[in-house]
């Protein structure tokens, strides 16, 4: 498992192997090591939805993200928080990271990763 800070969000690799019948072909997801998940831009930080700081609302929310052969995000899906509004706003967010496109042996792979945004109240909020 590999963590790394992508601007108050933390990147969690994991594996998963998954095999995807789709339009009639196969779409294979495969177990990614972890230097081959590569991050070529960024978003910036999630934005912490104002009603959700006016009601104390915290937490570190999990996103799983499943990365196309082109390297865009296809699918975002929180893991449960308990807080629907941080959910949603970390996926919003990192579902905009661009990734290098997974590749081996000459053939293009789909891949899942988890990224997390932690959501902490400053004093001053």
């Amino acid at each position: 498992m590999l963590l790394s800070q992508m601007h108050g969000c933390v990147v969690i690799l994991f594996s998963l192997i998954l095999s995807v019948v789709q339009a009639g072909d196969w779409i294979q997801t495969i177990k990614a090591e972890a230097n081959e998940v590569v991050i070529i831009e960024r978003p910036p930080p999630a934005i912490y939805p104002r009603v959700s700081q006016i009601k104390d609302e915290t937490g570190r929310v999990h996103v799983v993200l499943l990365v196309g052969i082109d390297g865009l995000v296809i699918k975002a899906q929180p893991i449960s928080s308990g807080v629907p509004r941080l959910e949603k706003a970390c996926a919003d967010n990192v579902s905009k990271t661009v990734f290098r496109p997974l590749k081996r042996d000459g053939i293009l792979y789909r891949f899942k990763v988890i990224i997390s945004c932690n959501f902490v109240l400053k004093p001053d909020e």
